[in-house]
């Protein structure tokens, strides 16, 4: 019986770390409020400045990679938004004002994937 036990708590635990969301421990540093997905990954980091979202802010999809880098103005988005894939979507008060193409044969792209990790990195690499 104990062998069992034993078992069970050494499988339970080397399957736990593989569920955490990398990173995790910068983010919450980095930013002030916090959106969720039901398994506790962070779905969305802010900034806030008189009670609204301002500033940057971080979206990720449901397995906790970063998705989405943007900023908010008041409350509203704003501006270009960047896309982990490469793409982006312009922002006017909140309302989408289309995606925007990336030029090249390719290079376009991979040199928006590299702005949108740089970027990732500086907002996470706080304090």
């Amino acid at each position: 019986m104990m062998l069992k036990l034993l078992l069970f708590l050494i499988a339970f635990t080397l399957t736990v770390p593989a569920n955490a969301q990398p990173g995790k421990t910068k983010i919450l540093r980095c930013f002030d409020v916090y959106e969720y997905y039901p398994d506790s990954t962070i779905k969305a980091a802010y900034h806030v400045k008189n009670g609204k979202y301002n500033d940057y802010a971080i979206e990720y999809d449901t397995t906790g990679a970063p998705a989405k880098i943007g900023i908010y103005k008041k409350g509203k988005k704003s501006g270009n938004w960047l896309y982990s894939s490469g793409a982006a979507e312009r922002y006017k008060k909140g309302k989408t004002d289309g995606l925007i193409t990336v030029p090249g044969c390719g290079t376009g792209k991979a040199q928006a994937k590299d702005s949108f990790r740089m970027l990732y990195e500086k907002l996470t690499g706080c304090r």
